[in-house]
């Protein structure tokens, strides 16, 4: 129990401090309004998570789910900034009918990760539509529960080639679905069966960086679990990941 509460503190650490290097870089390029990591919300949530303000964090994100425009990424905020709270579920049958029409499935699920309960977590996902899930970061969680917490490849597959369509630049989908790729001959041929069928697909940031590191493998793909990767395929992680963000945040532009 002590090793899983470090591993979830480790975690949420992590994606907040993800937020607040975020703000630390793109602060300059906040009039960019058509990328998320550089709204200047987020430059501002992400400045006060930087210097430990979270509950002013908090309290901005909850303005903004009821505002007209939410920011993409609100919902996985206020998760986070509740669940290093310790409230989450409280907070969530406490929100107004506005915020839990936005927040949908993704309380709830996070609640369940955090806590590994991941049998109820994969009961839940397979009670989901695609039309309840528009964040990419809640296709990152679920794709967590399915890839790394419950081997549900199938519903892997399906959770994948739903979140290539979403628009939001974030890497974390694709990265899981990467391990998913070493792990599952199935989820492997499913992919480049999608990626056959549909051009525009396989032409996406997302189908492209898929598509590189399948090709990066080793030629034998005899082992049982489809391990395999070169050197070269191990590294083109990090540098399939630069490039995206090179491309979406512009941090060095």
């Amino acid at each position: 129990m002590k090793l899983h509460l470090r591993m979830l503190s480790r975690s949420i650490c992590f994606l907040l401090l993800m937020y607040a290097v975020g703000g630390i870089f793109l602060r300059a390029q906040a009039q960019v309004s058509q990328n998320p990591w550089v709204d200047p919300r987020l430059v501002t949530w992400s400045k006060a998570i930087n210097n430990g303000h979270f509950d002013e964090a908090l309290a901005a994100v909850d303005a903004d789910l009821l505002s007209p425009s939410p920011h993409p990424f609100s919902v996985d905020l206020w998760c986070r900034l509740h669940l290093r709270k310790g409230d989450i579920a409280a907070a969530s049958a406490a929100a107004s009918p506005a915020s839990r029409k936005l927040l949908g499935p993704a309380p709830d699920l996070y609640r369940l990760d955090a806590d590994g309960k991941y049998v109820e977590a994969q009961r839940l996902i397979s009670s989901l539509n695609p039309g309840d899930v528009h964040s990419s970061f809640l296709y990152r969680t679920i794709l967590d529960v399915l890839v790394f917490n419950t081997t549900d490849y199938d519903r892997a597959l399906k959770w994948t080639l739903q979140s290539l369509h979403n628009p939001e630049p974030n890497f974390l989908p694709v990265w899981i679905a990467i391990n998913a790729t070493e792990d599952s001959r199935d989820f492997r041929n499913g992919l480049q069966a999608a990626f056959a069928s549909s051009p525009a697909l396989a032409a996406s940031p997302a189908g492209t960086a898929l598509q590189n590191v399948m090709k990066m493998r080793v030629a034998d793909l005899g082992d049982k679990n489809c391990r395999g990767f070169s050197r070269r395929a191990s590294q083109s992680y990090s540098d399939v990941a630069s490039q995206w963000l090179l491309l979406y945040a512009r941090c060095c532009s």
